[in-house]
């Protein structure tokens, strides 16, 4: 039965930062039976299997190393964090919620006239009174809602908080779309039951470049091509932590060479992240091509071509590995590094 499926919590303590990723990071878009298949699981180990296997689920290319629809769905974490907060934090707020579900709008109008938004107001039976600070986010299409949708947000009682109008039933369309409720579903209870089976069955994607990964796995260095690294870390949750790591290979580190006028050259990467358990946490990979209308040494060494992979990780400290590699001269460097995904304390938001 899944009568308080979803009021139920996770045990205190030991599975406080579960409980985070499931009433934080995946609120908005965990489906029912993905709930409550969670809940019923009893080790962190089986968790940590289950939310693996919950962003493959998603992944659009899941033959590559890289989640793009992970990735994504934390950046839209952050832009709504940065600026919807106030007197909550950002992805709380309507505004928030509808950009983590649905993305960025096709046009966002302030109307500082009001002409449209009492249109609108009038449509679903709202009277405002005056112009207050409001906003119309339009989409061309919301899926499973319709074409051409408006989004009317204002700010009636001047609490600097821009919520949502609208009719109860399209409010929960737009706000609900995987299934927020409790249910004895037979389907829903067979598919949680399908995804408690399955929650070992996740496989991180190895790397194509295939020789590079055999290097990093081998141990041993080599330095013949020189590059820099360096990163940083931005909250996203109280679970997940994103770390951008930017790698920098100086143009004379390339091998370039004549293709139809143009100068090309080619370096391949891999990076792997380990957590302190030895489990493989990331990995990532990118071709970089540069095509220069000039010859590299007319250009001095002022273009560094540069390549960002945003990790998304647990608070911790980690083994940062990457290896690359210029593709016509084979010539290969490695950096083996300490990798720290920073803990952010919580913070008191105040209203603007």
């Amino acid at each position: 039965m899944l009568s308080n499926a979803w009021s139920r919590k996770l045990i205190p303590d030991e599975a406080s930062p579960f409980q985070s990723w499931l009433d934080e990071d995946v609120a908005y878009i965990i489906t029912t039976a993905e709930r409550a298949a969670f809940l019923e699981l009893t080790t962190n180990e089986d968790r940590s299997q289950f939310i693996e296997q919950f962003w493959l689920r998603r992944d659009p290319t899941p033959d590559t190393p890289e989640n793009e629809f992970k990735q994504e769905h934390y950046r839209r974490i952050v832009y709504a964090n940065e600026h919807f907060g106030g007197a909550n934090p950002g992805w709380k707020t309507d505004r928030g919620r509808i950009y983590i579900i649905w993305g960025k709008p096709d046009k966002i109008d302030s109307d500082p006239d009001c002409a449209r938004t009492s249109k609108l107001a009038a449509e679903i039976g709202e009277v405002l009174a005056g112009c207050p600070a409001h906003e119309v986010w339009h989409y061309n299409y919301i899926e499973e809602v319709g074409v051409n949708q408006n989004l009317l947000f204002v700010d009636a009682n001047a609490s600097g908080t821009l919520n949502l109008i609208a009719d109860t039933a399209k409010r929960n369309s737009i706000f609900d779309p995987y299934g927020y409720y409790v249910t004895d579903d037979p389907e829903i209870v067979a598919e949680m039951k399908r995804l408690k089976s399955h929650v070992h069955d996740f496989e991180l994607s190895a790397a194509k470049f295939k020789e590079l990964e055999e290097t990093i796995s081998a141990g041993i260095g080599r330095h013949e091509l020189a590059f820099t690294y360096r990163s940083d870390s931005i909250r996203a949750t109280k679970f997940t932590t994103i770390v951008p790591i930017a790698i920098e290979v100086p143009d004379r580190e390339f091998n370039f060479h004549d293709e139809e006028g143009i100068a090309t050259a080619r370096i391949n990467l891999v990076g792997r992240i380990t957590a302190a358990n030895g489990a493989v946490a990331d990995i990532f990979e990118k071709s970089i091509v540069r095509k220069l209308p000039e010859k590299p040494s007319d250009l001095g060494q002022t273009n560094v071509p540069t390549y960002q992979y945003m990790a998304l990780l647990r608070p911790g400290i980690y083994r940062l590995e990457i290896v690359v590699q210029d593709a016509a001269s084979g010539k290969v460097g490695m950096i083996n590094a300490a990798l720290r995904a920073s803990i952010f304390e919580d913070s008191h938001v105040t209203a603007p």
